[in-house]
């Protein structure tokens, strides 16, 4: 089982999330930037075309089935998405 250290260590930042996870969300839309951990999993960092309201929550993003979460803890949010992973069995 990999541990939050370890899955932290995972992390690489990209500059487009669209083409990296090929998702069709970000189509017509500017790149979404963020991390992605696992090769599989990311935050999104919140960028200049997003809402004021969702900028002034934080500089992080992340989306859970219908749970979003903005923050500038990074590292509570990072805690979210291992807990999301071990879940989902992607430690095996």
């Amino acid at each position: 089982m990999t541990n939050l250290e370890q899955f932290q260590a995972s992390k690489t930042h990209c500059t487009d999330l669209g083409t990296k996870l090929q998702d069709a969300r970000w189509e017509g839309e500017p790149n979404a930037v963020g991390n992605v951990y696992l090769d599989a999993l990311y935050i999104e960092q919140v960028q200049d075309h997003w809402s004021e309201k969702a900028k002034a929550r934080g500089k992080w993003c992340l989306l859970l089935g219908n749970q979003e979460w903005i923050s500038d803890d990074l590292e509570s949010l990072e805690r979210e998405l291992y807990d999301f992973a071990v879940s989902e069995g992607y430690f095996t």
